[in-house]
């Protein structure tokens, strides 16, 4: 009878300490995790304000594009810049490199 009541009574101190154990290892793991889930949440928003930011400079980008050739169109227009001759480029986005109307390509056909 003895025997058996100090053999219970370890294996409730068993349970009881792997208890405690798993209730530590739930705690660090939810730690773990409220963390983890802040990175994500703080990416997310990063992610976000970027890509809008990228739409904005697109936006911007485009409407330089336009009021940029609309200026061109204007300049030509009126005969302050000559129409361009192109010398192995058919781009738009081109301006002379010098007095004899070669052109280069410049950063902005680059880009689109």
């Amino acid at each position: 009878m003895r025997g058996l009541e100090t053999q219970l009574r370890n294996q409730l101190n068993s349970l009881q300490h792997d208890d405690h154990l798993n209730r530590l290892s739930l705690s660090n793991q939810r730690q773990e995790n409220e963390g983890i889930s802040s990175r994500i949440s703080k990416l997310t928003n990063k992610c976000r304000t970027e890509r809008v930011n990228l739409n904005t400079i697109e936006q911007n980008l485009g409407e330089e594009v336009r009021l940029r050739q609309l200026v061109e169109a204007q300049l030509t227009e009126i005969g302050i810049i000559p129409v361009r001759s192109f010398v192995g480029s058919n781009d738009a986005n081109s301006v002379p490199s010098n007095s004899t109307e070669k052109c280069i390509p410049t950063s902005m056909s680059l880009i689109q």
